[in-house]
């Protein structure tokens, strides 16, 4: 199989950053999938909640590092995009809420590790404000705890009682991205013990998170590198045709150029 060009700039190996963001990807998708078009489904929402926390992750992994201008250019995309189509303003689309994430992190982590009294001072305001933020970025502050998760899970190993702190962060961050999905009226409790499930091994696999190389046959890693690696194109590009397919297919439902201030 004929790798595309953009591939030769990370190499033919496949990568465990590759395997990580196809899985964000794909249950993304299916979140999105449930959104527009079968918002009866809850469980495609629930596994679409599996995906936001591994941008986060990654974000805080991958530590101190610029904010691409692509990210902006497709924020204002997909925000166009819910304007025109889907009819709202705020909340800001989540590629703007990862640039915040990216600007804070080195001044969020400096404070949270500082002490443990610091650490839980912050969690409990990140928390507090986590329904109020994501009602101006998707996801608000709760963002911001995905992260500090990434960079408390980078941090060197022999960091006095790391085990143990990344244990507990883990577990309080998967606790407080439940809560704010109980948020979606069409969960119910078994949504949600699912939910919960889900973002608790999802934990578990952010916890050995190690950024490897993978030997794969071609058929299989190509596949996984192009979801991988092209995760920014694929997410505009998806998000914004949706959106025009949902629009000329529920003419009632969404309004051309009359949007509200906040998503309903």
């Amino acid at each position: 199989m004929k790798k595309p060009e953009i591939l030769k700039n990370y190499g033919d190996a496949l990568t465990a950053h590759d395997v990580l963001k196809a899985f964000a990807v794909l249950t993304m998708i299916a979140d999105h999938v449930g959104y527009f078009f079968f918002p009866e489904e809850a469980w495609l929402r629930v596994i679409g909640r599996l995906s936001a926390p591994v941008w986060f992750f990654l974000i805080g992994y991958a530590g101190a590092r610029p904010v691409p201008p692509s990210w902006l250019i497709g924020g204002f995309i997909a925000s166009a995009a819910a304007i025109a189509f889907n009819g709202y303003v705020m909340p800001f689309n989540i590629l703007f809420t990862l640039a915040a994430v990216r600007v804070a992190m080195p001044y969020l982590e400096r404070a949270a590790f500082s002490s443990r009294a610091a650490f839980i001072a912050l969690f409990a305001g990140l928390c507090a404000f986590s329904i109020p933020t994501s009602y101006v970025l998707e996801y608000g502050t709760m963002g911001a705890l995905w992260a500090l998760y990434g960079a408390h899970c980078r941090r060197e190993p022999g960091h006095e009682r790391a085990g143990a702190q990344a244990l507990l962060l883990g577990a309080m961050v998967a606790v407080s991205f439940l809560f704010q999905a109980l948020t979606l009226p069409v969960m119910d409790g078994n949504h949600n013990f699912g939910l919960g499930v889900g973002l608790a091994c999802l934990f578990v696999v952010l916890l050995g998170f190690v950024p490897e190389r993978w030997s794969a046959p071609p058929v299989f890693a190509l596949p996984l590198q192009v979801l991988g690696r092209w995760t920014l194109e694929i997410y505009v590009f998806h998000l914004v045709a949706f959106r025009i397919l949902a629009f000329f297919l529920y003419p009632g439902k969404y309004a051309f150029l009359q949007p509200e201030i906040f998503l309903h």
